[in-house]
């Protein structure tokens, strides 16, 4: 293997986040999330395990995209923001008496 090649595996695994040893917070992050959400990812420990992965690709098939189970910035995002929604959704729901 040339150095060449090395080198971008290197970036590609730079950019994702259940590959890189400081990416437990991003991870925790994103089961905090899923959990929110309805999914389960298991426990909220950092750690990228089966749970965590099938709750990932649960996700990303139930917003339309690519079911790979990576967790990156992009896909922080979207769930940030399927959070708030979900959040404000209900906060909107009348109260039961």
């Amino acid at each position: 293997m040339d150095s060449r090649s090395n080198q971008s595996s290197s970036a590609g695994q730079s950019n994702n986040l259940t590959r890189n040893k400081g990416a437990a917070q991003q991870i925790k992050e994103a089961q905090r999330l899923l959990t929110e959400l309805g999914y389960d990812p298991g426990p909220v420990d950092g750690g990228y395990g089966r749970r965590t992965a099938d709750a990932v690709k649960t996700f990303q098939r139930d917003i339309g995209s690519v079911q790979n189970g990576e967790i990156n910035e992009e896909l922080l995002i979207l769930m940030r923001k399927a959070s708030i929604a979900y959040r404000s959704l209900l906060g909107s729901q009348p109260k039961r008496q």
